[in-house]
């Protein structure tokens, strides 16, 4: 059921993505050919997140170079590049293109979120702790950079302040199963039993995904055996 609810759910985004495109080059064909540079390259942008939604990095890859060849300064096309780039584990071509994304626009908030997650690959915490509260500080409901900045607080041991970004993002996206899953098992890490229990049932609650779903049973039966 929840592959196939997957599955649905996959389809839709794709046909979505399909008629935001077409909605799209309707719109610059209509246009005629005095169709400024910035935006015809975003509309090859549009036309990579698209393929980034498919799952389909490769094309996506091609429509941010694209992109880039219309209009140089595309700060998005820039980030997005780089994030693809990020995903082959080329890590020093993703922070050329990530910082040339600030560089062109200062207040890109996927931009400095991409680019911590590259400095945490290559395990340079300060700087991703850095490149995530900035993302934060530009864009508050980014819930992927308090997430992000949850798993190193996580790795270097600072449950507190992983507790503290989990919950901010939980406030963002309260029938996140997954969310509630990481919060518990960091409230266990601080022997805060009944707070992690709460969570593994919200798990239960939530969620159809029998991974998910598994791993919050097996967690509460541990609890219940102690």
């Amino acid at each position: 059921m929840a592959a196939l609810a997957a599955r649905a759910a996959m389809l839709a985004r794709a046909a979505l993505g399909v008629a935001l495109l077409a909605a799209v080059f309707a719109v610059l064909a209509c246009a005629g050919p005095d169709v400024p540079p910035e935006v015809e390259a975003r509309a090859e942008l549009e036309r990579g997140l698209a393929f980034k939604e498919q799952g389909n990095l490769p094309r996506a890859f091609e429509s941010y170079d694209a992109a880039l060849a219309i209009y140089p300064r595309l700060a998005e096309a820039y980030a997005e590049r780089g994030f693809v780039y990020y995903s082959r584990g080329d890590y020093r071509a993703a922070l050329v293109n990530l910082n040339r994304a600030v560089e062109l626009d200062g207040d890109l908030a996927s931009g400095y979120n991409y680019r911590g997650m590259v400095f945490e690959e290559v395990e340079d915490t300060d700087n991703a702790l850095i490149n995530y509260g900035k993302a934060i500080q530009l864009d508050p409901d980014l819930k992927a950079a308090y997430l992000n900045r949850a798993r190193v607080h996580v790795a270097d041991t600072e449950y507190e302040s992983a507790i503290d970004d989990l919950s901010s993002a939980i406030l963002l996206a309260p029938e996140d199963a997954l969310l509630h899953l990481l919060r518990g098992q960091v409230y266990l890490q601080l022997d805060e039993v009944a707070r992690a229990e709460a969570d593994f049932e919200q798990v239960l609650g939530l969620t159809d995904d029998e991974t998910l779903a598994i791993a919050a049973r097996q967690l509460l039966t541990a609890l219940r055996l102690r």
